[in-house]
């Protein structure tokens, strides 16, 4: 069964959601930044991104969640980087232990460009590691739909390429049905992916991250044709569970 099917019936709850409709994000829901991150601001460093997350970057307007990657240099108090793009990214306050997750959300196109919806472990401790889905902004038709796991010295990982529709020219959703012993992956209600080596799947709590990075060793460098300031869009963030 599709999942939508399995909430339309009633055997799913919603657990967490924003549908984005406020002035400004709710803060009670998210952190503007990776939680073990203090301060205004953050980055991914172990990815080599190029970019400074801050708040100015996160904005709402018509029921749209808009993570916003800017050209412009910044150098952070008490940092000794400076960093020359700036952009937005959100991480759930509330974490859960298996259910499902839909997002709808509009990608941006551009070589550097690398939106992501995710998710990591409440404790801290990675891997492990689910991507809903990532776009590489050069490629905006291929999803990248990814599981992690393993030791933080020896991490391991599977990745699926699903190549489809050009991403970056409407909304799609991307689904996460997360089980004990499956993980399925959706795009527009169709499942695309599924992973069942329970061993390696995740079992303990886990939050949601929505970003957009810029630069970095997936995508590598923007470069001129890259325009800004790029737009992840995000519609709604529900996340489900089975009723007990």
């Amino acid at each position: 069964a599709r999942p939508a099917d399995l909430v339309d019936k009633g055997n799913m709850q919603l657990v967490f959601s924003d549908e984005f409709t406020g002035q400004s994000l709710d803060e009670n829901k998210w952190n503007p930044c990776y939680p073990w991150w203090n301060g205004e601001g953050c980055t991914n460093g172990n990815n080599k991104e190029w970019e400074w997350y801050q708040r100015e970057n996160i904005s709402l307007k018509d029921g749209i969640l808009h993570l916003t990657g800017k050209k412009e240099s910044v150098k952070p108090q008490g940092n000794p980087y400076t960093y020359d793009y700036t952009s937005g990214m959100i991480a759930s306050k509330e974490h859960w232990q298996y259910g499902y997750t839909e997002v709808r959300a509009k990608v941006p196109e551009g070589k550097g460009l690398w939106p992501a919806l995710w998710q990591l472990p409440e404790d801290g401790k990675w891997p492990p590691e689910v991507d809903i889905v990532e776009v590489i902004g050069a490629k905006p038709d291929v999803a990248l739909l990814s599981n992690h796991w393993g030791e933080k010295e020896n991490p391991q990982k599977e990745v699926d390429y699903h190549a489809g529709d050009d991403l970056s020219q409407d909304f799609h959703t991307y689904g996460l049905d997360w089980k004990k012993d499956a993980i399925t992956w959706f795009i527009d209600g169709e499942p695309v992916r599924k992973y069942t080596n329970t061993k390696n799947i995740p079992h303990k709590p886990m939050y949601f991250l929505a970003n957009l990075a810029i630069g970095g060793t997936l995508p590598g460098a923007p470069d001129e044709s890259t325009l800004f300031p790029a737009d992840f869009q995000i519609d709604y963030v529900r996340v489900y569970k089975d009723k007990q």
